[in-house]
């Protein structure tokens, strides 16, 4: 077979299984294959947990709108949701610091000033849930070029614009300084690393 067909073959196949992928449940937390966006399907990309001094926070999962295994094709064009659900009685402001450390980590200043105020948007956002307890869920939802943040299937603040946001946030899970590393991969739907040192 051609190189050309064999890259097509490989890449049908990749799409086959992941717009066929089944539901996942992780730490007991169920998230559907599939949901609907305005109107668009997105499917499940990957799902993680994160963990915090071997203390199990929250869950996540990454709906994506094609398959997404690296940074770049997440930050790429296309609907995303990240879907969270607390595993702990853990405060709002906690997660969202560690959310803005990461996406601070991500990014050159000049790059952070740019969006200084939709980053204020959304610590603002964050801010106006209140106390959360176990089970509690977050979604943040990028349409669009917008942002767009619900508790409890709730909308909380206004739509955040601006898609160099959107790529900002989106780099705090899966850039090169995440959140945190385990989650990453599994959101980005990558094995677990193997080997010495792991």
């Amino acid at each position: 077979m051609p190189v050309r067909l064999q890259a097509a073959a490989v890449a049908l196949a990749l799409a086959s299984a992941w717009y066929g992928a089944g539901a996942a449940e992780i730490e007991g937390v169920h998230f559907p294959d599939s949901i609907e966006l305005d109107g668009r399907r997105l499917a499940l990309n990957g799902t993680g947990l994160r963990e915090v001094y071997i203390i199990k926070t929250w869950v996540a999962a990454l709906y994506t709108n094609a398959p997404a295994y690296s940074a770049a094709a997440v930050v790429g064009d296309g609907d995303r949701r990240i879907a969270i659900t607390l595993l702990a009685d853990l405060s709002i402001d906690r997660l969202g610091r560690s959310l803005l450390d990461a996406l601070r980590r991500n990014h050159e200043p000049e790059q952070l000033s740019a969006i200084e105020p939709q980053i204020q948007a959304f610590v603002a956002a964050l801010q106006s849930i209140g106390p959360t307890v176990k089970g509690d869920t977050l979604a943040i939802d990028m349409v669009q070029g917008t942002t767009r943040i619900s508790f409890n299937d709730m909308a909380v603040g206004d739509p955040i614009p601006g898609p160099s946001f959107r790529d900002a946030l989106l780099r705090a899970f899966v850039g090169d300084e995440p959140v945190d590393d385990n989650l990453r991969r599994s959101l980005l739907g990558l094995p677990a690393p193997t080997g010495p040192g792991v």
